[in-house]
């Protein structure tokens, strides 16, 4: 889980170039599973909504990423355009991911078998697993499009919101799954 995270996390903070960063509409990525378990309020994967606050603040982000890495204005068009492309592949899988996980969720309350557990897990691994392969390809995409100096500059600016999150609560790997075996 903290693997997608990261992943997630990265690509977002390098689709935030373009200025649309999935977290930053109103149908971007949504939010993650709570770190402790009342799973009655789960909500999943998909559409989040953000208070103009938070759109404020996730568009100061976006300028000063792009003003640390010097980008040009061909370089934010291409981001945009690359971004646009991911999103429109992602959104239906977010939506897809939240529905198994609400289904999942309807198993474990309806004390279902564990193999009909163990199938839903691999469903929304998956899931994941597609997600996670649109992200990667995303993420080289990207990389063809900034210099030697900006990819350097992306890594360090990478490796420092890794030190700030380091230890979040419930972003472990496994620990959703943990929690849910319990």
């Amino acid at each position: 889980m903290k693997k997608l995270f990261v992943t997630f996390c990265a690509l977002a903070t390098l689709a935030s170039f373009s200025g649309l960063a999935f977290a930053a509409t109103d149908e971007g990525a949504g939010n993650f599973p709570p770190a402790q378990g009342n799973h009655d309020k789960f909500q999943g994967f998909g559409p989040h909504k953000f208070s103009p606050e938070q759109k404020a603040q996730m568009e100061k982000r976006r300028a000063e990423i792009q003003k640390r890495l010097k980008l040009t204005e061909e370089q934010k068009a291409q981001m945009k355009t690359l971004h646009e492309s991911a999103k429109v592949q992602i959104k239906p899988l977010f939506d897809q991911l939240r529905s198994e996980h609400e289904k999942m969720m309807q198993l474990r309350k309806s004390n279902a078998s564990t193999d009909a557990i163990q199938a839903q897990r691999e469903k929304i691994k998956a899931l994941r697993d597609q997600i996670k392969s649109i992200r990667m390809s995303q993420k080289s995409k990207i990389d063809a499009i900034l210099t030697p100096t900006q990819k350097e500059e992306f890594k360090k600016m990478h490796e420092e919101f890794k030190a700030q999150h380091k230890g979040m609560k419930g972003h472990k790997k496994g620990k959703f799954e943990k929690q849910n075996k319990q």
